[in-house]
């Protein structure tokens, strides 16, 4: 995985995501980040910023609603919007 995105990671069609979430609640994430595009963590006290490169907006924005309630995300504003989307239509 590493190979193929240090490939694209100039790709005009990635983009970068970065989420905010206390380091303890890492633990939640780690089985799936590798899956989602993960490129790094920076820890800062008690909480890290997990960077990803992804390809596809709207399927980051689903899994990222999985754990929404524990982490935030710093930036893009698209995916940010994409997840404002999704939550809008949710019915329960």
């Amino acid at each position: 995985m590493p190979e193929f995105m240090d490939k694209h990671k100039f790709d005009n069609h990635c983009h970068e995501v970065v989420i905010l979430i206390k380091t303890s609640d890492l633990k939640i994430l780690e089985a799936y980040k590798l899956h989602h595009g993960w490129i790094g963590d920076k820890e800062s006290g008690d909480y890290t910023d997990i960077h990803f490169r992804i390809f596809n907006i709207d399927y980051f924005a689903r899994w990222f609603i999985s754990f929404a309630d524990i982490a935030t995300i710093q930036k893009p504003e698209l995916v940010k919007d994409a997840v404002k989307k999704f939550i809008n239509t949710i019915k329960v």
